[in-house]
């Protein structure tokens, strides 16, 4: 039985090669309803993919009533020169002593402006093959059954290839409510500050629309939200789209990754390419500020960035590279560094286990710790007199006790479970902490909330505090640019330092990515793909930036 399959593919497969061009078959495509042959009193209609195996087979007459109405209401159309391909199947309806075969060409989820799917029937005589076009309820019918019974919803499918969007949903759409959902999201990430574009969307039946972005910028981003798209009779849908969130996303042009100078126009003044990085903390630069970045990549080599000279330098420690460790991060990062103001020496946590003191001159390491669990972060106090590690409480799970040594390795005190990154047990996660001052270390508090637990090295817990909260006018203008979502989360806020007039915030939403809000100008820019890492002194913006997709992770208490 699945050898006469196959043949049957096969046989439809070459009449379909064989058809007429496009343009000789456009001259025949009409809007009239032309109805396909089918046989008489169809009991069933079977389902089978390109190797002729069965996919589905429908008996039951409701259904196949509603197949076989929608075949009689099927429009002509044509076969293209070459066809562009979809996923393909074919049905054999089977009726009072007769069977019809025919091919189906789903073009639903693929960039196809002008049509949604397409079903094929080869000529008797062996000559071209017929083609009718159908719409995507159609396809959803045959393939799913009925898709009524769930609550509304739409999958955006970007097409990078050729700067598109395909929307499809399992009930008609407002097409209104599409136009304006987009013209209120609509963001780019380009070179040029208030870059704008054009965009034009094709409805190819109530269920499916296709969005093109024909002129992006080389090396832009553009992202926009569904979530105030609705069905014809006025309700929500529930959107999706292929990167995993709501927010749809399409990079244009070569694989691009790193970090990102921009003014407050959105303006790129700056950039530097890592495409290897995996993982980003914030270190302490000459002056005790909080103004230089340490990136960990995926070969384990390791960069001190100074974002405020736009300088990059390897202060890898070359001898540890080959070495297998005990423990590795879920980052793929097993080694941790850390600077105290004076930067001719930092302390390193090798292999998550052992600290080190390291000297930045010639490279040479002492070890002067050895933890007996897992080390999940570490700081140099500003002056380098004392070291704060964060290890695991038990089980590689969110607790994390706070251990203060001092520079020869001794410990000086010990707090439990100090610190506390909600997450499952298992897993190796990197955590931050950081020196307020020489006596008091900051650690993580995120528990759905973010916050932070300050310590005294000596005296234990001084306080718990919660993050930087956006402004509730700033949050208002920063959800009507990428939607009313329920499940938005704002990772990082991060105010323009001395803003005395309280105009900008710059924010990390996680799924959107980086974004500056203007209350002056009532504006929100997007600013990159990824992680907001910081403000330079100069009033510009750090952030990780990918036209690939690629994402790292930004390790700060803050």
């Amino acid at each position: 039985m699945k050898r006469i399959h196959i043949l049957i593919v096969l046989v439809f497969l070459v009449a379909i090669l064989q058809a007429c061009s496009k343009q000789e078959a456009a001259d025949v495509v009409t809007e009239v309803p032309i109805g396909i042959p089918l046989p008489v009193d169809v009991q069933s209609i079977l389902i089978l993919n390109p190797d002729g195996t069965s996919y589905n087979e429908h008996r039951d007459a409701a259904v196949i009533g509603e197949l076989l109405q929608g075949m009689k209401e099927a429009k002509s159309s044509y076969v293209g020169d070459p066809e562009q391909s979809g996923a393909l199947y074919k049905i054999i309806l089977t009726g009072s002593g007769e069977k019809r075969i025919f091919s189906i060409n789903d073009l639903s989820n693929t960039s196809a402006a002008d049509v949604s799917v397409k079903l094929y029937e080869e000529a008797p005589d062996g000559g071209t093959a017929k083609a009718w076009s159908l719409p995507t309820a159609w396809i959803q019918l045959l393939l799913r059954g009925s898709v009524d019974d769930a609550g509304p919803g739409m999958l955006a499918t970007v097409d990078e290839d050729n700067d598109s969007v395909t929307v499809v949903a399992n009930r008609e759409m407002d097409e209104q409510s599409i136009k304006d959902a987009i013209e209120a999201t609509l963001m780019v990430a380009a070179d040029q500050a208030n870059t704008t574009v054009d965009y034009a969307i094709s409805v190819t039946d109530p269920r499916r629309i296709v969005i093109r972005f024909p002129d992006l910028p080389q090396r832009a981003v553009v992202q926009f939200n569904l979530a105030g798209a609705k069905t014809k009779d006025g309700r929500q849908f529930l959107t999706h789209s292929s990167d995993g969130n709501n927010a749809v996303t399409i990079r244009q042009g070569v694989a691009w990754s790193g970090l990102r100078w921009l003014d407050t126009t959105g303006a790129v003044r700056h950039e530097h390419g890592l495409d290897s990085a995996r993982l980003i903390e914030p270190s302490r630069d000459e002056a005790g500020r909080e103004r230089e970045l340490l990136i960990y990549n995926e070969d384990r080599t390791v960069y001190r960035v100074r974002p405020e000279q736009g300088e990059i330098e390897d202060v890898t420690v070359r001898a540890w590279l080959n070495e297998q460790e005990k423990y590795g991060s879920e980052y793929g990062v097993n080694t941790l560094y850390s600077y105290p103001d004076e930067h001719d020496r930092f302390y390193a946590a090798k292999g998550l286990q052992t600290i080190y003191k390291v000297s930045s001159k010639d490279g040479t390491s002492q070890p002067i710790y050895e933890s007996d669990r897992p080390i999940y972060g570490v700081a140099s106090s500003p002056d380098g007199k004392h070291v704060a590690l964060l290890v695991d409480t038990e089980h590689l799970g969110p607790d994390a006790d706070l251990i203060i040594i001092d520079a020869k390795g001794k410990v000086v005190s010990t707090y439990a479970k100090a610190a506390y990154m909600g997450h499952s047990e298992g897993f190796y996660f990197i955590y931050p902490l950081r020196w307020v001052d020489n006596e008091t270390i900051e650690v993580p508090l995120v528990n759905g909330a973010r916050g932070t637990a300050l310590y005294d090295y000596k005296k234990g817990l001084q306080s718990k505090e919660e993050n930087t909260k956006l402004p509730e006018k700033a949050r208002q203008l920063l959800q009507s640019k990428i939607g009313e979502q329920d499940d938005i989360y704002i990772a990082r806020v991060l105010p323009k330092p001395d803003d005395g007039d309280e105009r900008y915030y710059a924010v990390y939403v996680a799924g959107v990515g980086s974004l500056l809000i203007d209350l002056q100008e009532k504006k929100v820019t997007l600013l990159g793909s990824g992680a907001l890492l910081m403000w330079t002194s100069t009033g510009q913006i750090v952030v990780w930036h990918s036209t690939a997709g690629k994402d790292v992770e930004y390790i700060g208490v803050d």
